[in-house]
């Protein structure tokens, strides 16, 4: 590519201003000893308490102020003004003093009374009630034994038995401003500005030293310290030994010192907060200072240090938190900016920086420099042989001895980009603006002589650890170099971008861009998704550290990906693993490079992770991260419907015609709360847990009336979850419509409606089956008048006209017997007749009918007379006209065909009328039946089909089959209803025979 002199220009133009204004950044940010602590800070506006006296912290987390305007409690994301505690109503609101007793919080007032609250209860003490001293309360102690002590503007007292009892030996001890127990058990007490001391065992106290109205001792690490104006600090003793503190410039402190985190030392000057570190002589000097700007309402009141290990401040203006990073920065030189940190010469890690020389970093902490100005591009070849790059030259160092090139007058003015050395040794070197150069110590080779390479400059290179050299370019172009020229991948287009890091991971290329990140899986990129966020940016550097974990460094900081993670993404590359981020919150500060330097991350000889971006230099150490191994504590803090707020308490009755509520819920993790992952779910209405994303509060709508049960679980920055969590049970009540008996007797009113709904379909159904079968009836009655008045009538008149012409006829003749024979046959047509007339008309006993039969088979068979035996079971009752013909049928058939076919010698015909059905068989020991002639008769022959027809008119079944000895065996069954004339005599019964039979026939028709 051709280069352009004023373009050139004007780059380095723009770096010098960059650099000219990061400069203040980087001087205010780098603490002397490499520790540093994020502070941030809450004001009025964001409902933090002003001037608050007194910080206390209860075992559920909260934080607790105490003002002039009340008391104020806090779980790292909201200040809440607190008119009641544990249900308890505070009796004042102008609190001097707080302090924690396990579950239970000790208020002290300005105006005088102390208030002990706990969860089952709480007790008031006005001033001069039960012994407490009158006037302001100063101070809160507890001593040994756990007794309270209270300091008031008119004495000290103990608290003992529900009373208050005074110290003796305190009669000068007025107007008390501090109480506190040092660790050897001596009660201080600030009274009239004067320091008192009560050492262990004795009753009195006696003055100490005289302090100025402007501030308090404070006891650090259990020893209490004043500042002495002009001199430093001094601890002080019970016994008088006490021991001076030197700090440097001791004119600049009139406040004294507090606790810090991990032991460390604060104290505030007109300029602002300062944590103060120990020289190799004791001296103590400013670390680390948070610069108030001269602002008053920095000014520190009241300060504790909570169960997580953060320092609080209250201020004139606010609440701060002091948090220490778990990031370190290098002290660099100010004028260094748009940083660079890659290993160097043995176990050195070198820091590059426009406008400074290389500074390099022995693991002993020993410091020295290249002077080589404004590093752009560094690589290590091996231990004892580092490359680097400027603007100017290239070098190569060695152990003892450094040799530079300066760059060919064409290049000179432009950075170097990125070097490499291939397996063959050869050096590769790419500048800014004009491509790819192979460097063999006295040529620069365009593109190395290969031809076919881009005509582009290469963003970033990396020779791995498999041999293989990677060329990284914008737009996500990626190629190996090899000794035939460049092979060119499929872009990686969208789903890296330009290229800016590579990385090799047990033979797997890493490629990272300002689209986010990838492996090389074959010719394809296997784009990393990580769970819980859309996508990655800017990443510009990737490394491994010793245990195999995955660091990137992008836009939003340092993301760490575990190795067991990394293992289950390269097994599935759709899996989004799971991640940690660091970012300025643990002490990341400055934004990381997009373009050059690149890499933004090395990693160190002694395992620590460097980092560079365009303000800072540092590192963080895998093996060793302050983590946080308190779980949060959850709390449930509201329960809100539309009509109002409700008590947060498990089994919390809430109204009738109640659909719609609000919970309120927080964790009390104060280290980074924003990083605080929580999850809830109402069981009986969620599936699963849902996780929070911005606000701590669940919305419900559309509940039913219930019991329901609500949980929550949490988890703090380092993801330690607390999954015990809170659960809050409540129930909403139900209206009258929707209570369990309405609801019950709205079933069953809704049954005794289909019950009566149904009688009445039943009665219809009744009264229409009446009609016809009265219908019926009245019919087979004009049936039978006219059988009997006309048919027999005149059979009979025939019979008399035929009498008449046979007494004409001589006997014997031929017309004389065919005369009589047509007499019989008339007679038997009469009988015949009356029986169909007295079937339509009237009843049948069984014994009638098996007579019948008898007689029947005899008249039909004479020889069957002998071999016919009947037998009859059950209730005498009379059968209905139709069944006893219809059964009189069927019995004459089968006993006819036992005779005619079977040539039986015994024939039984049994019948038992049984209160639901009467049964009847014939049985006979002949020689059978086949099975399908049994089943569908014989072909012409209509007596079997005939004999099923006529029980199933009744409703009955008929069975033919063989007998248990032999021969045939014919059963029938057929329900009572349908055979007997006693049911069928009343109205109802008769209905009730024929609707079940005529539901019979028609299920049988179907």
């Amino acid at each position: 590519m051709a280069t352009n002199g004023n373009n050139g220009k004007c780059m380095r133009w723009r770096w010098w201003i960059l650099t000219v204004l990061l400069l203040p950044v980087v001087a205010a940010a780098a603490p002397a000893d490499g520790i540093s602590h994020h502070m941030q800070r809450w004001t009025q506006a964001q409902g933090a308490p002003l001037s608050s006296y007194d910080i206390a912290q209860t075992p559920d987390g909260l934080l607790w102020f105490g003002n002039i305007g009340g008391l104020f409690d806090f779980d790292g994301v909201r200040f809440r003004r607190r008119d009641a505690v544990y249900g308890h109503r505070l009796p004042a609101n102008n609190i001097n003093r707080v302090k924690a007793l396990g579950n239970s919080l000790l208020l002290g007032y300005q105006t005088g009374g102390v208030t002990l609250l706990s969860p089952g209860r709480s007790r008031d003490w006005r001033p001069g009630e039960d012994g407490l001293p009158a006037g302001s309360v100063g101070g809160f102690a507890v001593d040994a034994d756990g007794g309270i002590l209270v300091g008031t503007t008119t004495g000290i007292a103990r608290l003992s038995g529900g009373r208050w009892h005074r110290l003796r030996g305190n009669a000068g001890n007025t107007g008390t401003q501090y109480l506190a127990f040092d660790r050897d058990g001596t009660l201080w007490a600030k009274t009239n500005n004067v320091l008192h001391a009560r050492v262990r065992g004795s009753d009195t106290f006696h003055g100490v030293a005289k302090m100025p109205d402007a501030g308090n001792p404070m006891l650090v690490d259990g020893r209490l310290t004043i500042a002495v104006r002009g001199r430093g600090f001094l601890e002080l003793s019970g016994t008088g030994r006490h021991r001076p503190l030197a700090v440097e410039t001791p004119g600049r402190y009139s406040d004294p010192l507090f606790s810090g985190p991990g032991g460390t030392l604060w104290t505030m000057r007109k300029d602002g907060v300062v944590r103060l570190e120990a020289r190799h002589d004791g001296t103590l000097r400013a670390a680390e200072l948070f610069d108030s700007g001269g602002d008053i309402a920095r000014l520190v009141v009241a300060s504790t240090i909570d169960r997580e290990g953060n320092l609080w401040v209250s201020t004139l203006g606010g609440v701060e938190r002091y948090r220490p990073h778990r990031i370190r920065r290098a002290a660099l030189p100010d004028q260094m900016a748009q940083f660079l940190a890659q290993r160097g010469i043995g176990d050195e890690m070198w820091i590059g920086g426009s406008l400074g020389v290389v500074q390099r970093i022995g693991a002993d902490g020993a410091r020295g420099t290249l002077p080589l100005v404004g590093a752009s591009a560094i690589h290590r070849t091996g231990a004892d042989l580092v490359w680097a790059g400027n603007e100017q030259q290239l070098c190569a160092v060695r152990t003892a001895a450094r040799r530079c090139w300066p760059l060919p007058p064409p290049l000179r003015g432009n950075d170097v980009q990125a070097i490499t050395v291939d397996r063959a040794g050869r050096v590769w070197v790419s500048v800014v603006r004009f491509g790819l150069f192979r460097f063999d110590g006295a040529r620069w080779v365009r593109d190395g002589g290969l031809a076919g390479m881009p005509a582009i400059t290469p963003v970033t290179m990396l020779t791995g650890a498999s041999g293989r050299t990677w060329i990284g370019y914008t737009e996500g172009r990626l190629g190996e170099l090899t000794e035939a020229g460049i092979r060119m991948l499929p872009a990686a287009g969208r789903t890296i971008g330009n290229v800016l890091a590579m990385h090799e991971a047990g033979g797997r290329l890493l490629v990272g861009g300002d689209n986010g990140a990838g492996w090389l899986d074959g010719d394809t990129v296997r784009p990393l998704r990580p769970a819980r966020t859309d996508a990655l940016r800017g990443v510009a550097g990737i490394v491994q550290d010793r245990a195999g974990d995955l660091w990137l460094h992008g836009a939003e900081g340092l993301m760490h990906i575990a190795a067991d993670e990394l293992a289950a993404w390269f097994a599935d590359p759709a899996r989004q693993p799971e991640w940690e981020m660091f970012d300025f919150a643990d002490g990341l500060l400055g934004q990381v490079a997009q373009l050059r330097p690149l890499p933004s991350l090395a990693l160190g000889h002694d395992g620590r992770i460097w980092y560079a971006t365009a303000s800072a230099a540092g590192w963080i150490d895998p093996a060793a991260i302050h983590r946080n191994p308190l779980p949060p504590t959850v709390l449930i803090r509201s329960l809100r419907t539309p009509r109002g707020e409700h008590a947060a308490v498990d089994g919390a009755p809430l109204p009738e015609r109640t659909t719609e509520i609000d919970i309120a819920f927080t964790a009390t993790a104060l280290s980074i709360p924003e990083r605080v992952r929580l999850r809830y779910r109402l069981q009986g209405v969620d599936s699963g847990w849902r996780e929070v994303e911005h606000e701590r509060q669940a919305h419900y709508t559309n509940l039913a009336p219930g019991s329901y049960r609500f949980d929550v679980i949490a988890a703090n920055e380092d993801g330690v979850w607390n999954r015990s969590g809170a659960t809050l049970a409540f129930t909403i009540a139900p209206t009258v419509w929707q209570s369990t008996w309405f609801r019950a007797a709205c079933a069953a009113a809704l049954a005794l409606a289909g019950w009566l709904a149904y009688r009445w379909r039943l009665a219809a159904a009744t009264r229409l089956v009446a009609e016809r079968a009265a219908a019926r009836i009245d019919e087979r009655e004009r049936i039978a008048r006219s059988l009997h008045d006309n048919l027999l009538q005149a059979v009979h008149a025939l019979m008399l006209h035929c009498q008449v012409a046979l007494l004409r006829l001589r006997n014997g003749t031929p017309a004389a017997g065919a005369l009589e024979k047509a007499l019989a046959d008339a007679d038997a047509l009469v009988a015949s007749t009356r029986d169909e007339v007295m079937a339509l008309r009237g009843e049948t006993t069984p014994d009638e009918l098996l007579a019948g039969l008898r007689a029947t088979v005899e008249a039909l068979d004479p020889d069957a007379a002998g071999r016919l035996h009947v037998a009859f079971a059950g209730r005498a009752v009379a059968l209905r006209g139709e069944a006893a013909l219809e059964i009189g049928h069927v019995l004459r058939e089968a006993a006819l065909n036992s005779c005619r076919h079977a040539h039986a010698s015994r024939i039984v015909v049994r019948l038992r009328l049984g209160p639901r059905a009467l049964e009847g068989s014939v049985c006979d020991d002949g020689r059978g039946i086949d099975r399908t002639v049994a089943r569908r008769g014989r072909v012409g022959h209509w007596g079997i089909v005939g004999m099923r027809e006529r029980i199933g008119r009744l409703g009955g079944t008929l069975d033919i089959g063989a007998a248990p000895a032999g021969g045939t065996l014919v059963t029938f069954r057929i329900p009572a209803h349908a055979a007997y004339a006693d049911i069928g005599r009343s109205t109802s019964g008769r209905l009730r025979a024929f609707v079940l039979r005529a539901l019979a026939l028609r299920i049988r028709g179907r």
